[in-house]
């Protein structure tokens, strides 16, 4: 789940920098909404099919692609070649920008020690001595 920061107002500069620019604001709304979860993966996808699937050029697509990478709301990086072709680039929520709200890590149960049956024992005899 991703939670945007909310008490940024509508006079942060991060809010004032999406609400003046309807371009960057759908792609950062695509890239949440194909964003699969977690922290480590993104949108797989390259300039000329954002540009075809929201209707500007590919230019206005890079420019703004470039504009939200240097206001900190998405990274960005281009995997290697594969067989040949060039693949996508992929673009990631960047959780550490104060636009967003980080996800909190999902805990791991520590394992029972095994000395618990033999602490409650000595809880309760210790407990029993006192009162």
């Amino acid at each position: 789940m991703i939670k945007i920061n909310n008490l940024l107002t509508v006079d942060h500069d991060l809010s004032k920098f999406l609400l003046g620019d309807p371009v960057s604001s759908t792609l950062l709304w695509y890239f949440l909404l194909d964003h699969p979860g977690g922290e480590d993966n993104g949108s797989a996808v390259s300039v000329k099919e954002l540009a075809d699937k929201l209707k500007f050029t590919p230019r206005v697509i890079q420019k703004r692609i470039d504009y939200l990478e240097d206001n900190g709301f998405i990274l960005s990086f281009t995997p290697e070649f594969y067989g040949g072709q060039r693949l996508p680039s992929i673009y990631q929520i960047n959780f550490e920008s104060e636009f967003f709200i980080k996800p909190p890590k999902k805990s791991v149960p520590k394992e029972e020690s095994p000395d618990v049956d033999t602490m409650i024992t000595r809880f309760t005899e210790i407990n029993l001595a006192i009162h």
